[in-house]
């Protein structure tokens, strides 16, 4: 089993943090983190010498793509569950990408400086955890990068157990590639190599989705002004405490602005209709994929007609 896609060159390299904060799909009783055991490899045949060889470690499935923890960063969830818990953190969250990215200036810069200094109480917290993660040889696989997808088979030989590997091929925005295998030798092998591969295809159509769906509703309403001027009103409304008040003010902004799209008639179908139009080249290459195509029919769905007719 393989599946080739083309990079979609619309869509920005995502962070670390971006694949964080998406949310593990997979979560113990407590509420951490839970990952399958795999030996990872860069590169697409486990076979070749052991330089190759990363390290034995666990993968955990989040909604924008695959995190790989070595087994010596004992403590992943821990520090996840720190890093969530902090009420900063919660900012990152509730400030929407647009208005964060915008707001990458000196701090001297007017009326967005509040908002620089939000994003950067937010971030520190996950920044600091993402580093430590890092150092210790953790890596993040976001999947709007992965463009090949398969599944390979060792049949093992002499004194050597078959195995199953899933080998992904990420590529930057930049065309960089690199390849990684991930390993297993457990009962359940080919089932979890199969969920792996599944999990990526749907984190890529997750990870368009969400990048696309703000860009389509970012040319209809102002939302960096909306947010600086509501910032504004609650500094002056809370003072220095303003910032604790982040959840009602996102709200406030969220019922402007759908107000505003509502006013100008930008319903879901239209929505929807604009993002198959975006992405109308690849969905021929989207069908070959389950989940991609998964995505392409529910938005074909969703457009209601007001699309049309899409390649493939």
């Amino acid at each position: 089993m393989k599946y080739v896609i083309p990079r979609n060159r619309q869509i920005p390299d995502p962070s670390f943090a971006d694949v964080l904060r998406s949310g593990a799909l997979a979560r113990d009783k407590t509420g951490n983190p839970e990952g399958d055991n795999v030996f990872a490899y860069r590169g697409s045949n486990p076979k070749l010498p052991k330089s190759d060889f990363i390290s034995l470690g666990k993968i955990f499935p989040f909604t924008f793509g695959l995190i790989f923890i070595p087994d010596q960063a004992q403590g992943f969830g821990d520090y996840l569950a720190e890093t969530i818990s902090a009420t900063t953190t919660l900012l990152v969250g509730t400030l929407p990408k647009m208005a964060i990215d915008s707001q990458i200036q000196p701090l001297s810069a007017g009326d967005h400086s509040a908002l620089f200094a939000a994003h950067e109480l937010a971030t520190r917290p996950l920044n600091e955890t993402i580093a430590k993660l890092v150092k210790l040889g953790a890596l993040y696989l976001p999947g709007v990068e992965a463009v090949e997808l398969e599944h390979q088979v060792d049949p093992g030989g002499f004194l050597r157990k078959g195995s199953h590997h899933s080998v992904l091929t990420y590529e930057r925005i930049d065309g960089t590639r690199t390849t990684y295998s991930f390993a297993t030798f457990s009962a359940t092998a080919e089932r979890l190599v199969n969920a792996t591969i599944e999990c990526v295809l749907q984190s890529r159509a997750m990870g368009e989705f969400d990048y696309l769906a703000g860009a389509v509703k970012s040319e209809q309403v102002d939302a960096d002004q909306t947010w600086a001027a509501h910032v504004e009103t609650y500094k002056k409304r809370y003072g220095d405490e303003w910032i604790k008040h982040i959840e009602e003010l996102s709200g406030d902004v969220k019922k402007v602005l759908d107000a505003e799209l509502e006013q100008k008639g930008f319903t879901t179908e239209r929505a929807m209709a604009a993002i198959l139009e975006r992405i109308g080249p690849l969905v021929p290459s989207y069908r070959q994929a389950p989940k991609l195509s998964d995505w392409v029919k529910g938005l074909e769905e969703a457009a209601g007609g007001q699309s049309g007719a899409v390649a493939g």
